[in-house]
């Protein structure tokens, strides 16, 4: 039979929901402006917000992004962030609630909808509470999670419990004719798995405590529940809970399996390394999921992010490809460790790069794969595209990524003009971006901001004090250099090198210099 949502609980649904409590599951709000309103980068899909022009009233219960041109109340955003029709949307903002809509029968035959995120939830949340009442006393449960490698204190900490393929095909055999989706789809992802008990490791997003999916696993496999599953899960993930951007741990350490995380988790002794894992795998990681982790705009909230690869994995060169392309804009900050012994986790890297040493290791290979080894035959034209490529393939036009251009091709001796770089081969990029954001202003002060950071480096080398944005401003107002614009530029270079949102390293400082200039500094 066809059911319909009485008009009376749509309208009381959408008015006891706040917006900004919905809101807040997917981007931070700040409070600010003369009208009271809460900014943010605006979180709808298709747009890449680099500064916030996303707003949401409290008072009027709506948003408005000055970017996209998005706006409205509650109900606009559930549709045009989850891409839901209308009763799909109901039906979020009553589980946003917890409650469940009171559909009412019309006597009339017809097709139910298709089954949605929260249905599956639904489904997830039995599973789990199953496999918690089977974890009571569970010897043999004890045993597998031992011979994976996950230690019971790990075990606990993310909720795993034990789960068989049995318990899995009962639950969606009970299912109701309406959820035959989620049914089929559960039976078809059990079907080849072996009739045997396995750990489930609930997989939940940083903004959510709701179980978006059940990785299954033993010490042979792992498969993800369900294989076709209701959102996507190229954004997820695991550990990301774990992580206080306010309080961080000293080294965050990216794996491709959440089977390894728990794993090398497991053998870590100090709780300064947290591991984390993406739940796609590598070759589908989006850009937004590390934006969880940022501090700032673009500014991780670690010093030492590390992306551990497996060298003998057939798949790395398209996996670091991937990576490449969604990790761009915190380049500054990410390590790249290339490991022949993967799975032992005492076992130092065999080699460790940063994102610009791996970014110029892969044009090159690609490069010399399509004209050979003689690199001064390499076309202009190739050299940009594949670097754009692997930037993301958006042609931001922002600073971070100006200076890695700027780096990378003065390798092959071609300079970078940004006035004339976006103009012909590429699509111009937006232009929403804040004032004194590049760094390439015109040569002469160009040559006073090198001057004002060299002279302040190599004033703290000698102090032993970190680079700070006041010894930088004392700086321009000793030398009558006193140019906010200039300032400005002088920080955001100072900005990629740094340690911290507010100050830079000197051991991070030489660590990005040329041995010539590095050998200069140190024999002063």
């Amino acid at each position: 039979m066809a059911s319909l949502i009485p008009k009376e609980y749509i309208q009381d649904i959408i008015d006891k929901t706040n917006i900004v409590n919905y809101v807040e599951q997917y981007t931070k709000l700040k409070r600010g402006g003369a009208r009271g309103e809460l900014s943010g980068r605006c979180p709808l899909p298709g747009h890449d917000d680099k500064s916030p022009s996303f707003y949401v009233n409290e008072a009027k219960q709506s948003f408005c992004c000055h970017g996209c041109g998005a706006g409205g109340g509650i109900v606009n955003f559930i549709k045009q962030y989850h891409g839901k029709d209308f009763v799909n949307t109901i039906e979020e903002l009553a589980d946003f609630n917890n409650e469940k809509v009171p559909y009412v029968s019309t006597g009339k035959k017809g097709s139910s909808s298709s089954a949605t995120v929260q249905d599956y939830r639904r489904v997830y949340d039995d599973l789990f509470a199953i496999g918690k009442a089977g974890k009571i006393n569970n010897e043999c449960f004890n045993e597998l999670l031992a011979k994976i490698g996950v230690s019971s204190e790990v075990a606990e900490s993310f909720d795993i419990v034990p789960i068989s393929k049995s318990v899995i095909r009962k639950v969606a055999l009970n299912l109701s004719e309406d959820k035959r989706d989620i049914k089929n789809n559960l039976l078809s992802s059990i079907s080849d798995l072996p009739d045997a008990d396995y750990a489930a490791l609930p997989i939940r997003s940083y903004y959510s405590n709701h179980i978006d999916g059940l990785h299954l696993f033993d010490s042979e496999r792992q498969d993800f529940l369900p294989a076709k599953p209701a959102m996507s899960l190229s954004k997820l993930i695991h550990g990301s809970q774990k992580i206080n951007i306010k309080r961080p741990p000293e080294t965050i350490i990216l794996v491709e399996s959440p089977v390894d995380a728990l794993c090398f988790q497991s053998g870590e002794n100090s709780g300064n390394t947290k591991y984390i894992s993406t739940v796609a795998g590598f070759e589908t990681i989006s850009r937004a999921a590390l934006r969880v982790f940022e501090k700032d705009e673009n500014i991780l909230c670690v010093n030492d992010f590390r992306i551990r690869l497996d060298l003998s994995d057939p798949g790395i060169h398209e996996k670091v490809q991937q990576l490449l392309k969604s990790t761009s804009r915190y380049a500054a900050r990410l390590t790249f460790d290339l490991c022949d012994d993967f799975h032992v986790n005492t076992v130092p890297p065999s080699a460790s790069f940063s994102y610009v040493e791996l970014l110029e290791m892969s044009i090159e290979s690609h490069l010399e794969q399509r004209y050979g080894t003689n690199s001064s035959a390499f076309p202009e034209s190739a050299i940009k595209d594949h670097l754009e490529s692997l930037l993301g393939g958006e042609f931001e036009n922002c600073a971070l990524l100006n200076y890695i251009r700027q780096s990378v091709l003065e390798k092959y001796s071609i300079s970078f003009e940004k006035e004339t770089y976006f103009s012909s081969k590429f699509s111009r990029p937006s232009n929403n971006q804040q004032p004194g954001k590049s760094i390439l202003v015109d040569a002469t002060q160009r040559e006073e901001a090198k001057t004002a950071v060299n002279s302040v480096i190599h004033t703290s080398m000698t102090s032993h004090e970190d680079v700070t944005e006041k010894a930088i401003s004392e700086y321009i107002q000793r030398a009558e250099k006193s140019n906010n614009q200039l300032l400005k530029s002088i920080m955001q270079t100072a900005k990629y090198l740094h340690a911290t949102e507010k100050r830079i390293n000197i051991s991070t400082v030489l660590d990005n210099t040329s041995e010539e200039a590095r050998t200069a500094y140190l024999s002063r």
